[in-house]
């Protein structure tokens, strides 16, 4: 399996409006190394609301298999999918 990171500011209005600020293309060949860079983009971007990963299976669908946030108090959360 590969992994693929996309990371999302937060919105700022009820409206559509497009949040995401990461589109990490490059695969990453595991869960944990895919973390690990999820994080290391919650330091260094200051906007990041949001971090998703994705399990590209072998034919080339996408899954989000973990999700990363800032909770209230601004520490990083992981939750499992949710869809």
């Amino acid at each position: 399996m590969k992994y693929f990171i996309e990371g999302h500011k937060a919105k700022t209005d009820l409206v559509h409006e497009e949040t995401m600020i990461i589109k990490d293309e490059k695969a990453y060949s595991s869960l944990q190394e895919a973390l690990k860079k999820a994080r290391e983009y919650f330091e260094e971007e200051k906007d990041l609301a949001l971090a998703v990963i994705y399990e590209e299976n072998p034919v080339g669908e996408r899954e989000g298999v973990k999700f990363i946030h800032r909770d209230q108090e601004g520490n990083l959360e992981e939750v499992a999918h949710w869809w």
